[in-house]
């Protein structure tokens, strides 16, 4: 029978149009959207960032820079952590606020950011 050895995908592709409307239902969204502060760090040790993205959080900021490095997240030291842990801590509900403590050369200072 044709498609029985079809990936999933590719099943999927070929569904009904009747199948279709009820992919298409509009679901509300979770309050649980989350978003992060507009800056891609490394992945690896010494955390420092790579990118600002335009009009994000970090970027109106002023004060951040690339190459800053990321020391701790409101009050918790990052440097050493995992990238996952790293970003689990950047994120929050839009509005929120988080405080970066950063290294530029020896210098150390603290930005606080509102999510958005």
């Amino acid at each position: 029978m044709a498609g029985q050895d079809l990936c999933p995908r590719c099943k999927a592709s070929l569904s009904k149009p009747e199948d279709d409307a009820e992919k298409n239902e509009i679901v509300p969204k979770k309050a649980t959207q989350l978003f992060g502060v507009g800056m891609r760090i490394r992945d690896t040790p010494p955390r420092s960032i790579v990118e600002l993205l335009p009009n994000g959080p970090s970027h109106k900021s002023g004060k951040i820079q690339v190459g800053d490095e990321l020391v701790a997240i409101n009050g918790i030291q990052v440097v050493n952590e995992d990238i996952a842990f790293i970003r689990s801590r950047l994120t929050g509900h839009a509005g929120s606020s988080v405080t970066l403590q950063l290294a530029r050369g020896k210098e150390t200072f603290q930005v606080t950011l509102t999510r958005g």
